[in-house]
């Protein structure tokens, strides 16, 4: 443990940040696996919506920094692909 009254600073504030950056993570992985579950379970009437918002908390959380910008890119890619092969299998 530090000494140092700015090393205890700045370990409160890692602390503090670190919770802040798993919220908005968490929030992200919650979006994307309701993605996952919506394609599940046949719901194509809600999958776009879902869809929408899921690329928006990601774009948010790579703009906050939380992860990188091709992370968020990969992720969305890789939920578009899925939708569109649910959507093509179930016409």
């Amino acid at each position: 443990m530090a000494n140092i009254e700015s090393a205890l600073k700045r370990t409160r504030q890692n602390v503090k940040r670190a919770a802040h950056n798993r919220k908005f993570l968490a929030k992200a992985k919650g979006s994307i696996k309701a993605v996952t579950k919506a394609i599940g379970a046949g719901k194509k009437d809600e999958l776009m919506k879902l869809l929408n918002t899921s690329k928006k908390t990601l774009l948010s959380v790579a703009s906050k920094g939380i992860i990188h910008k091709n992370t968020a890119s990969r992720k969305m890619a890789r939920l578009q692909k899925k939708v569109n092969t649910f959507l093509k299998s179930a016409r």
